[in-house]
């Protein structure tokens, strides 16, 4: 039994769920998100339930859809940094968004641009929220490297996007970006990225943490980034990015017709696992909701550090070792492999798409984060 709360108005409603079921439980009609900046919302939504449960949130809109799986609560932290989507033509702001947990938490933020709420680069206040209440940044500069700080230590919950950029190119649209951060204590070392299928390229772009931070990508030669510093590149295959602190790693699908001539996809935003972070079986579903996705195809990208392979309903085997992807159709599906996986699920539509991680359930995996394979 759950329950789905907004603990800053008191709307509720319980649903259940049997074990090994998937269900989707829809939000009554609303504005579900604070629509100017640096002002108090009301928006936060509380999701529990007297058992283990995994939870993605699905925004569903006519060629503006995305997705993100959610952190359970004993995942968040109070520390994070941002990293955001810039618009390629400028015409959208990108920002972030964060919700309190409890009452009075202190949140400092040190904002990376100029914000609409007039706050000036790279200097620190402090806001007070309670449980449920959210408060949103935004800004026309790239506001990736932005620090948010819970004060007092109370876990906090972060989101990342942008309104509507254009990634990749120009043509074909834009669309809506958005999923929720991983805590600078969720980063890592190692990160590998699986191309999105049916498309030319994707866009990879990383953030760090600490100044001198070195990254290498398929162990080329070193960049060195800042705390803060973001960076971008295009991938067509599976790619290695290892580096000498933990950064963070997102996967940016490209507008509909860039490169691919058709309208395939649309930009979509997808924080990537770290290498470390894996579980050994996963059930998926990937629903669609709206006529942009009505015929859209549904994928897995999956890659296993031990180079195990990866079934998909005990059928042909993915070699993850190297990274993969996989079809899905309609139904549930069961992910088992022999050893650790992790991946990405997705949907492309006409001019849209779906984006979210598989997640990870290993236990003791977060202390090799700060472990990386060699470039020898």
């Amino acid at each position: 039994i759950g329950r789905i709360e907004v603990p800053a108005t008191g709307y509720m409603q319980e649903w259940e769920l049997a074990p090994g079921e998937q269900r989707e439980v829809r939000l009554p009609s609303a504005i579900w998100y604070p629509e100017g900046s640096e002002e108090v919302g009301i928006f936060g939504v509380k999701v529990s339930a007297d058992r283990d449960i995994e939870a993605v949130a699905l925004h569903w809109r006519l060629y503006f859809s995305e997705a993100s799986r959610l952190l359970p609560i004993d995942e968040l932290d109070g520390d994070y940094r941002v990293l955001t989507v810039p618009d390629a033509m400028g015409s959208g702001p990108n920002g972030f968004i964060v919700l309190a947990t409890e009452d009075n938490t202190e949140v400092a933020i040190t904002p990376a641009a100029f914000t609409y709420g007039l706050r000036p680069e790279d200097v620190e206040y402090s806001v007070i929220l309670n449980e449920g209440e959210v408060w949103p940044v935004h800004a026309d500069g790239d506001l990736s490297g932005s620090r948010v700080r819970s004060v007092g230590g109370a876990p906090i919950a972060v989101f990342a996007g942008a309104k509507q950029p254009w990634v990749g190119c120009t043509a074909g649209a834009n669309s809506h970006v958005w999923d929720q951060l991983p805590p600078v204590d969720r980063w890592g070392r190692h990160t590998v990225v699986v191309p999105f299928a049916r498309r030319s390229a994707d866009t990879v772009r990383m953030v760090a943490h600490e100044d001198g931070t070195e990254v290498q990508v398929d162990c080329g030669p070193p960049t060195v980034l800042d705390a803060g510093e973001p960076m971008s590149l295009e991938i067509s295959d599976t790619t290695s990015i290892t580096s000498s602190a933990p950064v963070l790693v997102a996967q940016v699908m490209q507008g509909g017709d860039c490169g691919t001539g058709g309208s395939v996809g649309d930009p979509n935003l997808v924080f990537a696992t770290p290498a470390p972070l894996t579980r050994i079986d996963a059930r998926v579903t990937v629903p669609l909701a709206t006529e942009s996705l009505a015929s859209a195809t549904r994928h897995v990208g999956v890659w296993s550090p031990e180079g195990d392979a990866v079934e998909i309903d005990d059928g042909t085997p993915l070699d993850a070792g190297r990274g993969a992807t996989g079809t899905l159709d309609g139904g549930i599906h069961t992910l088992t492999a022999d050893g650790p996986f992790n991946g990405t699920v997705y949907a492309l539509g006409v001019y849209d798409a779906l984006t979210w991680t598989l997640g990870y359930d290993c236990v003791g995996c977060v202390l090799d984060l700060d472990e990386a394979p060699a470039c020898d």
